[in-house]
């Protein structure tokens, strides 16, 4: 029988109305007219960083999949290259996020943790983090030879120890993050936060909120001239950890700046 795919077009439309009725990205003062002149010098950069990050590219491939199976996502990041655009827009597919399924927010502020997987070759791996080459030129050549070498010389890391037992515990298959015909890894971008208490400023005749930096003369004086207090409260913190299936490879805070 003939097939007649009657959604395609129906999503080649909607991809089309969507390119068509595109909008570049604009900052506006926020009920004060005086911040006009801040705007639009902020708008000056804002169109640059849309235009040379291809951020509409990235968007419009995003949508694609918002339409076709109704999830889209888009990743901005800061460009490692000193010779490129330092941000960079990129349209990441479906399959390689995971989140919390049980946040309700849709702007993320109360999800748990975001994980995101992808396909590295080895020896680019191995450059990014080089405090764990041994490591992952191990996963690439097997760990046969590992007490032969261990035994003879002692030059090899005592990590390494840790680490085979780690790998040999774990009970998620090899090829699930190991590929060793194509020489390459499957990394794990792990986003996630920690509740902690900090002090925060609280200034009196505003009523902004800023965190304590007790090395900043600004809070100090605001303190000390009665123009602010000090109150605790219970924050969210971001962080980022890289995982080489079960092996840790960096952890820490998150580098961005963030409020949630």
């Amino acid at each position: 029988p003939a097939v007649d795919n009657i959604i395609q077009s129906a999503i080649n439309s909607l991809c089309g109305l969507e390119v068509k009725t595109r909008k570049d990205w604009r900052v506006t003062p926020d009920g004060d007219p005086s911040g006009q002149d801040v705007a639009d010098a902020i708008n000056y950069r804002l169109n640059q960083a849309e235009r040379h990050s291809k951020a509409d590219a990235a968007c419009s491939n995003a949508f694609l999949t918002q339409a076709g199976v109704g999830l889209g996502w888009v990743e901005v990041s800061r460009v490692s290259d000193p010779f490129r655009y330092p941000y960079r827009a990129t349209a990441v597919h479906r399959n390689e996020i995971r989140w919390d399924m049980l946040g309700k927010e849709l702007d993320t502020t109360d999800w748990r943790y975001l994980d995101r997987n992808r396909w590295l070759d080895i020896d680019v791996a191995a450059k990014m983090w080089p405090k764990h080459k041994q490591l992952i030129e191990r996963i690439r050549g097997g760990w046969g030879d590992f007490f032969a070498d261990y035994n003879l010389d002692g030059g090899t890391m005592t990590g390494l120890m840790d680490s085979w037992e780690t790998q040999r515990s774990w009970s998620v298959e090899e090829q699930q993050w190991h590929d060793s015909d194509r020489k390459r890894v499957m990394v794990h971008e792990l986003w996630y936060r920690r509740w902690v208490k900090v002090k925060v400023l609280r200034i009196l005749k505003s009523g902004r909120f800023v965190e304590f930096d007790p090395a900043n003369q600004a809070h100090t004086l605001a303190l000390a001239q009665g123009m602010a207090d000090v109150i605790t409260a219970t924050v969210s913190r971001v962080r980022r950890a890289y995982f080489l299936g079960p092996h840790i490879l960096e952890d820490g805070p998150s580098p961005y700046t963030h409020t949630s």
